[in-house]
């Protein structure tokens, strides 16, 4: 749950640096990183240009199992296209998380904006933001199967570090997938915890451009 704290905390600073399109000399008694924000240049947004090849409905069912000394905890995550435009895309995520035998807590629902273009920050690369974490390595290409279907992935690799101790983590992503990732894999062996993400659903909407 960490990473996953990590991730949305990405995608705020993401859209927050999307929302201003000015891009010239800013006004006087702006404050230097205001400036430097402003001075950014303006680049397609992964997420948004990911986002929007697919019709609003889109959605991808993805299911986590997490296994600990404190027994198995599902978690299961929708990622749906909220609504699109010219401008931005809107992506809805629900979380629902079972622990044990406690009940299911079904989260609300929330929302991250990713506009079309977005002032790229010094020293970083379009590339940064179109992988599943900074920390991610390309590791080639598989195929892998979902309901008949064959779906070409890249295949990433890194390791994460917190209060738990090293995390290894394996992440499989396909563009044809709505919000890109197919599957997961992640170990921390210091807390002998480790856990395994597939897809459940996918549902590509159709046109209604005829």
């Amino acid at each position: 749950m960490l990473r996953l704290k990590i991730l949305l905390g990405v995608v705020s600073v993401v859209a927050f640096l999307g929302c201003d399109k000015s891009v010239n000399s800013p006004p006087d008694g702006f404050s230097e990183e205001v400036a430097k924000k402003l001075e950014a240049v303006q680049v397609p947004h992964p997420e948004y240009e990911h986002w929007s090849k697919f019709e609003i409905g889109s959605y991808t069912v993805r299911q986590k199992q997490v296994a600990g000394k404190d027994g198995k905890t599902i978690v299961t995550t929708t990622v749906k296209l909220a609504d699109k435009s010219k401008k931005q895309v809107v992506v809805e995520t629900q979380i629902t998380v079972k622990r044990g035998d406690e009940p299911e807590l079904v989260n609300p629902s929330f929302t991250a904006d990713f506009p079309a273009e977005f002032p790229l920050p010094k020293g970083m690369t379009v590339e940064q933001f179109s992988k599943p974490a900074l920390k991610a390595e390309l590791n080639g290409k598989e195929s892998i199967e979902f309901r008949g279907k064959s779906f070409d992935c890249s295949k990433y690799t890194w390791t994460e570090v917190n209060e738990a101790g090293p995390m290894q983590v394996t992440v499989w992503r396909s563009d044809e997938v709505p919000g890109r990732t197919v599957k997961e894999i992640s170990t921390t062996e210091g807390v002998g915890e480790s856990s395994s993400e597939e897809v459940l659903e996918i549902y590509i909407a159709e046109s209604k451009v005829k």
